[in-house]
């Protein structure tokens, strides 16, 4: 059964300045029209709150944090906030720089940061680079972002997101579809410069690609902790080590995961993944929904849920949807954990009209036809007609425990 675990809280009492509310909005609706210029205008606590928008140019790259505990997030979300670069030339344009010792109360929340091709001779991440700093990095994805090598004959490490120095959290995150590096093709932690330590937590991994460590690139020993991820299709292993722990009963890192169709092999260096870890040598297919289509969320009969009773989790974890992280007797390996209904499609907790929505696009469709989707098949008969919508109006506003 699901053990849960609780810390004692320590409270401080301090005094400080009530904090401030800056808006960015490109159509000149708010404080600022570019994200830097807020960030620069920012005190300490204060939060930088980006309207939707795809920003682009001056101002909307190469941001800086400047060493500021801050809050950075969007209004609504990732899919509609995008940061986005050049992918048409490349240049020495990235997405964000933490390089001035960042705290992990400097947080990037809620944002997407992709096509950024970065022109280097030196020097990886041209999403995100960490030079400096242990910033909290939530529910952002970083997408489609390469790197240029100038003419040099170093060898790059990371090509979504580099962790050069510091401490990092990243929490509800997908890196996907980033590469031209040697080392971490979707994020690299650590090289021959520096140690670091780098907590992977709920995050989505995808269709990366380097030359070593297409998903995720180690260099040190132990220099992350990745729990209830998915690393999947990425190209030249989904985690490589450079120097890998020494064995022993539960003392990797690396736990609770699902590592499925990275090449030539899931990961090199890590002996005790089969233990704590859903991998091929798990033999059955974790049953992705539709991983054609990036749609990495388990189906109701995946091999995976259930699969971590060793995990541990306290009740205020989530998975990369924001569902509590623990809904069954066990919790499920990586980074979705399935609800009790499976026609509560969006995963917000309530079937209302949002999943009707999901299903009707769906209405009499078969496998193989364009707008099958497999979870609207209720009843599992491979046709979403009448029967399932006889059990979606049996489950209509049904409401998680959880709901709010």
């Amino acid at each position: 059964m699901c053990r849960f675990v609780y810390s004692g809280l320590l409270v401080l009492c301090v005094s400080f300045c009530s904090a401030d509310t800056w808006t960015v909005d490109l159509n000149g609706g708010g404080d600022f029209t570019d994200i830097q210029s807020a960030i620069n205008a920012a005190g300490p606590g204060d939060t930088v709150q980006i309207a939707d928008g795809v920003y682009s140019g001056p101002g909307n790259q190469n941001i800086s944090f400047l060493g500021k505990a801050i809050t950075v997030k969007s209004i609504n979300g990732p899919d509609a906030c995008i940061i986005e670069g050049d992918n048409t030339v490349p240049s020495m344009n990235r997405g964000f720089i933490f390089e001035s010792d960042e705290p992990r109360e400097s947080i990037l929340e809620g944002i997407t940061i992709r096509d950024f091709w970065y022109l280097t001779c030196c020097e990886g991440g041209a999403g995100i680079v960490i030079a400096n700093g242990d910033p909290t990095i939530r529910n952002c994805r970083v997408l489609n972002c390469q790197i240029e090598l100038d003419m040099c004959p170093c060898e790059i490490f990371g090509g979504g997101i580099f962790v050069q120095q510091g401490s990092p959290l990243f929490e509800n995150c997908v890196i996907k579809g980033n590469g031209g590096v040697s080392y971490g093709g979707g994020i690299a932690c650590g090289d021959m410069m520096a140690n670091v330590w780098v907590f992977l937590e709920n995050c989505i991994i995808a269709n990366n690609s380097a030359m070593y460590g297409g998903g995720i690139y180690e260099y040190f020993i132990d220099c992350s902790q990745i729990k209830n991820c998915t690393v999947v299709n990425n190209n030249s292993y989904g985690l490589y080590c450079q120097n890998p722990p020494m064995p022993g009963p539960f003392s990797s890192p690396v736990i609770e995961n699902i590592f499925w169709g990275n090449i030539p092999y899931q990961t090199w260096g890590y002996s005790l993944l089969t233990s704590r870890n859903y991998t091929p040598s798990s033999v059955l297919d974790p049953l992705f929904v539709d991983p054609v289509k990036g749609d990495y969320h388990l189906q109701w009969n995946s091999p995976c849920i259930d699969y971590c009773q060793y995990a541990q989790t306290s009740g205020d974890d989530i998975d990369i949807d924001h569902e509590p992280r623990c809904m069954g007797q066990y919790v499920d390996a990586g980074a979705d954990e399935v609800g009790p209904k499976q026609a509560d499609f969006s995963r917000n907790g309530k079937i209302d009209l949002i999943d009707f929505g999901v299903f009707s696009s769906a209405w009499g469709a078969t496998p193989g036809e364009a707008n099958w989707y497999l979870l609207c098949d209720l009843v599992k008969d491979d046709h979403i007609n009448l029967d399932d919508l006889k059990q979606l109006c049996f489950d209509w506003l049904w409401q998680a425990d959880w709901y709010e």
